[in-house]
């Protein structure tokens, strides 16, 4: 009289032993908030408070669930992104190393460069171009009949040395005006192919001498 209780009891174990394990809630709403976060945020959501709700919520997983491996997975993608993203925030924090400055002579009077304020991306146009330093090769490929050449210049030492500097002005036109406002009605120094200084032209004095190279006489 037993069998047929002690057979249903049989099927009901078997049954309860091949049950398949289900979804897991947390694993379905943190893989869609991770998606979102990089949607909106991209790098920056690794670097998001919210990501670290979606790290705890991952963590809830069940490993009965069918979702497990697949938080674990997704756990081990959001470490490995956020030592890339810190890694990369790192390299661009470090500063870079100074360029070897030009080897040029004291002048006096010592004129400091101009130096543009931060503005607009459209008012910084060209300065980098015009930069202490910089390739004045480059910048005459970059600005085609922009800079032209005003003669060389000769600058005197603190100590009475003189060198002489090749010199440049901007060509008045509206289209080289808007593509270098930074240049001005300033005046360009040259010395071995590198930019030296951005000068006002009130900052030069013309001085006329005689063939011999003596000065003129004071009237």
């Amino acid at each position: 009289m037993n069998r047929p209780l002690v057979l249903l009891i049989a099927v009901a174990a078997l049954a309860s032993g091949c049950r398949k394990p289900l979804p897991s809630p947390d694993y379905i709403e943190a893989s869609n908030h991770y998606t979102s976060l990089l949607a909106v945020d991209g790098d920056d959501a690794y670097t998001s408070p919210e990501m670290d709700a979606v790290l705890a919520q991952l963590g809830r997983v069940s490993a009965k669930s069918s979702d497990y491996n697949a938080a674990v997975a997704l756990i081990a993608t959001i470490g490995t992104e956020r030592a890339r993203v810190a890694s990369a925030a790192a390299v661009a924090a470090a500063p870079a190393p100074p360029a070897p400055a030009p080897n040029f002579p004291a002048f006096a009077p010592v004129v400091a460069p101009v130096e543009a304020a931060p503005a607009p991306a459209a008012v910084d146009a060209g300065i980098n171009d015009l930069a202490r330093g910089a390739d004045f090769a480059a910048l005459e490929r970059k600005y085609v009949g922009c800079v032209q050449p005003k003669g060389p210049i000769t600058m005197i030492g603190a100590d009475g040395g003189s060198s002489m500097t090749d010199s440049y002005t901007l060509h008045d036109s509206a289209s080289c005006r808007s593509r270098l406002p930074a240049f001005g009605a300033n005046v360009l120094l040259v010395q071995a192919g590198k930019i030296a200084y951005l000068l006002p032209a009130s900052t030069f004095k013309t001085v006329a001498t005689l063939e011999d190279g003596g000065p003129l006489p004071a009237p």
